[in-house]
C-alpha cells in the first residue's frame, strides 16, 4: 500500500478544489495523488523481512491494498510460481518474474528454495505501472543471509514491460480445471466518465451518492434518485456481458461484491492492454479496465440481491464511480433466518414514509 502524507478525506477535498497535489505528468496519469513511498505489511523503508530455509516451499499471498496505484512486484531474481488469483481460483502453475496487481487484486505464488541453496538476500521492489516510482519494500533472506544495510528504500528502475509479467491486462493464466463460459443472452454497455476539471468520476455520466435508504431494505422500489446512481438489473442465473468503455486517460480497477465473473477480454491504446481470455477464461472479482480502452466481463449470478460494482481507486469511488447490480427481483432475495432481529416491516414502513415525505427519497 502507499504511505499518504494526509488522510484520504483531506486529499479528496484538495482534488475537488482543483489543487495541484504534485507528481510528474506521467505519475498523474497513473494516480490522482502522488505518494512517494510504498509499505509492505505496514513496514516502511524496505524493512519487511521474510526468512526462508533451503529445501522448503513457501506460499505467499500478495494483496494490493493500495488506495491509488496499480503496482508491480519484483523479487530481484527470486523464482516465483503463480498458483492462485482472486477470488480463490487456482490457475495452472506459471513461472513469473513479476506480478502486476490492480487495486483489490490478490495473487498467491510459491517460492521454492532448493536444498543446499547458498545464503542470499533478495530485494523485493514495488513500482508503479511505468517504473517512475520504484522502491525496495522488503527482503527475502535465504538460509543464514543477513539483511543488507542500509535499506533506504531506493531501487533501480524496473526493466521494460515484458511477457513475464502477470495480470488481467498482460495475460490470463489458464484456470486449473476451469469451466467454459456460457454464451451471453445480452450485452450491457457501461461508459466510464470523469476527469480533473471539475474532479468527478462516474458511469454513464451518473455519479453515485450515499443513498437515503438502502435498496435491500426498500425492496428495490426506491432509495436512489435516478440522477444519483446507475442501477443495472439482471435475472438470477442470466448470463450477461458487461462491457466497460473507458475513454479516459486513467485505468480503473472494477470490483464486484458478492459475485464472480469471467474476464473475456481487455483492450486499449497502451502496451499490454490488448488481451483475450484464456481457454477456459478466468473467474475473477476484479478487472483492470485499461485507459483509452475497455474490458468485457461475463456475469452469471446465483446470488440474488443488490450488489456494489465500483472502481477500486478510493478517490474515484468517493467521486461517484460506482453502480448497483440488482440480481433478481425483491421476491427472489433471501429473507433473514427465523429469529433474526429486524426493523419491522421495513419496505412497507419506508413506502409509507416516502408517500408522506417524498423529498426525503
Amino acid at each position: 500500500m502507499e504511505w499518504p502524507a494526509a488522510s484520504a478525506e483531506t486529499e479528496f477535498a484538495k482534488l475537488r478544489a482543483g489543487e495541484d497535489l504534485g507528481g510528474t505528468y506521467q505519475q498523474r496519469m497513473l494516480a490522482d495523488v502522488f505518494w512517494p513511498e510504498w509499505l509492505l505489511n505496514g513496514e516502511p523503508g524496505g524493512n519487511a523481512t521474510f526468512r526462508l530455509e533451503p529445501g522448503t516451499t513457501t506460499r505467499f499471498r500478495f494483496i494490493n491494498g493500495a488506495a491509488n496505484y496499480l503496482v508491480v512486484l519484483r523479487a530481484e531474481g527470486l523464482p516465483m510460481r503463480l498458483v492462485m488469483t482472486d477470488p480463490g481460483q487456482y490457475v495452472e502453475p506459471t513461472r513469473v518474474e513479476a506480478i502486476r496487481a490492480a487495486i483489490g487484486e490478490r495473487y498467491d505464488f510459491l517460492v521454492e528454495v532448493p536444498a543446499g541453496a547458498e545464503p542470499r538476500a533478495y530485494r523485493l521492489t514495488l513500482s508503479d505501472d511505468i517504473g517512475e516510482n520504484t522502491s525496495v519494500v522488503g527482503t527475502v533472506l535465504v538460509g543464514g543471509a543477513e539483511a543488507p544495510e542500509p535499506l533506504d528504500g531506493s531501487a533501480d528502475p524496473p526493466p521494460p514491460r515484458g511477457t513475464d509479467e502477470v495480470s488481467n491486462t498482460y495475460g490470463f493464466p489458464a484456470p486449473w480445471r476451469g469451466q467454459p463460459a456460457p454464451p451471453p443472452s445480452r450485452e450491457v454497455r457501461l461508459t466510464l466518465s470523469g476527469g480533473d476539471d471539475p474532479y468527478k468520476w462516474g458511469i454513464d455520466e451518473t455519479y453515485l451518492e450515499e443513498p437515503s435508504v438502502p435498496l435491500l431494505l426498500s425492496g428495490g422500489q426506491f432509495g436512489y434518485k435516478k440522477d444519483r446512481v446507475t442501477l443495472e438489473k439482471i435475472g438470477v442465473r442470466e448470463v450477461v456481458d458487461l462491457v466497460f468503455v473507458n475513454p479516459t486517460m486513467m485505468g480503473h480497477p472494477f470490483h464486484l461484491h458478492g459475485n464472480e465473473f469471467w474476464v473475456m477480454e481487455t483492450w486499449g491504446e497502451f502496451p499490454g492492454s490488448n488481451v483475450t481470455a484464456s481457454d477456459p477464461p478466468q473467474r475473477r472479482d476484479t478487472v483492470q479496465v485499461p485507459p483509452k480502452g475497455g474490458a468485457r466481463i461475463r456475469v452469471q449470478s446465483q446470488n440474488p440481491g443488490v450488489w456494489f460494482l465500483h472502481c477500486h481507486v478510493d478517490f474515484h469511488l468517493m467521486a461517484g464511480m460506482a453502480l448497483v447490480l440488482q440480481v433478481g427481483e425483491p421476491g427472489e432475495w433471501p429473507r433473514p433466518p427465523a429469529g433474526t432481529p429486524v426493523c419491522g416491516d421495513a419496505p412497507g414502513e419506508l413506502l409509507r414514509l416516502a408517500r408522506a415525505a417524498p423529498d426525503l427519497f
